[in-house]
């Protein structure tokens, strides 16, 4: 878990925690680390000061803890694909979401702020890949 700052709320001081995140070794810098997010494999990098062990027998799924920092959802599965041309930024994939019941298109990567976000570094792109060997030679996994 990362600590994301302090809150004044009725005189009371709170740590806002943001995460989990995988260790994954020490930084080039004194006291820092470099951490993964299992929801979007992004790096990250956190002086140790900021950091707090999780233990992760309290939730089934971490990604559902993690999806819920930034108000977002997890996509289960992947159900269609549409790959007019061999250009990426024409793909489209309706995901079905863990937490919404209905399904969206989303695009194969899109930028939301300082955020990458699409279904390119998704899990479930992976498996549908595995059942899909056009849509894994495409993404370069087949």
């Amino acid at each position: 878990m990362c600590g994301q700052g302090r809150a004044q709320e009725r005189r009371q001081i709170r740590v806002w925690w943001k995460g989990p995140y995988f260790v994954l070794g020490q930084g080039e810098q004194k006291d820092f680390y470099v951490v993964q997010d299992p929801a979007d494999l992004c790096e990250y990098s956190f002086h140790i000061s900021r950091l707090a062990e999780y233990d992760l027998s309290r939730t089934a799924d971490p990604i559902d803890i993690i999806a819920l920092d930034d108000g977002e959802d997890v996509i289960e599965e992947i159900l269609k694909h549409k790959m007019p041309s061999t250009k990426k930024s024409t793909w489209q994939f309706l995901c079905k979401w863990r937490f919404d019941p209905e399904p969206s298109w989303e695009p194969w990567s899109a930028e939301v702020g300082n955020k990458k976000t699409g279904v390119r570094n998704c899990p479930a792109l992976d498996e549908y890949a595995k059942k899909h060997p056009k849509v894994a030679k495409m993404i370069g996994k087949g």
